[in-house]
């Protein structure tokens, strides 16, 4: 009584000068709520939900027996031990999003014949490591469109070579945009309608393609540019009989 503002209005004034921030978005390696990036307040929005590690679990493979022999199976065995490395490269990826600690990771090309198995490898082992959700940036990738914050809602941008550029100047581009996101942490992440805020993303890129003439073709060249941002592995025919769809959910 008497006073200048209501108590709702004291409120509001000290949220509006003491909470400040410049946007929301999501950023995916980082913890919920207000984030600090150079110096500006951003509120993350992120709300992914990571597989977690089953409590008593042996850590060996006589706790996803199918699993481990269909990925045996699926890489070469050869003396560089290509499954360790894509074990290795996961492993990093999970931990990078389970634990809210930003690390950096290669782009992933795999390529091998028809029906072996590589969208399961995409949709059902790294999906659900990574936060259970997906997002495809070829529309972005090929500069159809410069709205891309749904894209870094997800952890995981997934490519296979049904949508892939048909051009070679297409493909040029989208290899050059591929190691932008791989090098540089920092992005434009820009909403429909919104303000665009600068955020930190080091998701993962998997990228699945045939071993036909016409899909390797979008691989890029091995060079010094390359090198050290993406890991290119081949994958073998699948041996065996895929358990059936509802079967296949449960493991």
């Amino acid at each position: 009584k008497g006073a200048t503002q209501s108590d709702a209005q004291r409120v509001l004034c000290h949220i509006q000068v003491h909470n400040r921030v410049i946007g929301a978005a999501s950023l995916v390696n980082y913890a919920p709520g207000l984030v600090e990036i150079d110096g500006e307040r951003i509120l993350n929005t992120a709300n992914l939900h990571p597989t977690e590690p089953i409590k008593g679990a042996t850590g060996t493979p006589a706790d996803f027996p199918w699993s481990w022999a269909f990925l045996q199976g699926h890489f070469p065995r050869q003396e560089e031990k290509p499954l360790d490395h894509f074990l290795s490269w996961l492993q990093r990826a999970y931990r990078s999003i389970r634990d809210c600690t930003p690390l950096m990771g290669q782009a992933v090309f795999l390529c091998g014949p028809k029906n072996n198995g590589k969208t399961l490898i995409c949709l059902h082992i790294i999906k659900p490591l990574l936060g259970n959700r997906i997002a495809n940036p070829i529309e972005h990738m090929n500069g159809e469109t410069t709205f891309n914050s749904e894209l870094f809602r997800s952890a995981l941008w997934a490519v296979n070579d049904d949508t892939a550029p048909g051009t070679e100047a297409a493909r040029r581009r989208m290899n050059a945009k591929l190691k932008g996101f791989v090098v540089n942490p920092s992005h434009k992440c820009h909403g429909k309608f919104e303000k665009p805020v600068t955020i930190i993303w080091q998701g993962r890129i998997f990228i699945t393609l045939n071993d036909d003439a016409a899909s390797v073709g979008m691989l890029p060249e091995v060079d010094a540019n390359t090198r050290d941002k993406m890991m290119f592995f081949a994958s073998q025919p699948y041996a065996g009989v895929f358990p059936s769809q509802v079967e296949l959910e449960a493991i």
